[in-house]
């Protein structure tokens, strides 16, 4: 009988679903439907918390590279005063450069 692997295996965080395995440790074919449909929620649950995990760092990550873009590329109250498009237009430019490094950083690396 085969069951969703509810531990971290090796080279995987903790905490991430990775295979099926049987009571042995050994990954096989799933053999009922209600052991099908109790993979699909356990993996439906799975997706869901590293989703939410990849999204909270991220949003961590943008909280602290933005200011740091900002400040480098001179984003200032002072020019949001002066010249409020200009502000948002390098505000704008920081936010998507974080989200680039962001992305690379969480997903593409």
């Amino acid at each position: 009988m085969l069951r969703p692997c509810l531990g971290p295996a090796e080279g995987v965080r903790s905490g991430r679903c990775h295979h099926l395995q049987d009571r042995k440790g050994n990954a096989g074919q799933v053999s009922s439907f209600s052991e099908i449909t109790n993979a699909a929620v356990h993996w439906q649950v799975c997706v869901r918390q590293y989703c939410a995990e990849i999204n909270k760092a991220a949003r961590n990550r943008m909280e602290l590279i933005v200011p740091e873009l900002a400040k480098r590329n001179g984003v200032t109250e002072q020019l949001k005063a002066e010249n409020q498009m200009e502000w948002v237009r390098q505000t704008n430019a920081c936010t998507a450069q974080a989200e680039a490094i962001v992305k690379f950083e969480l997903i593409y690396d």
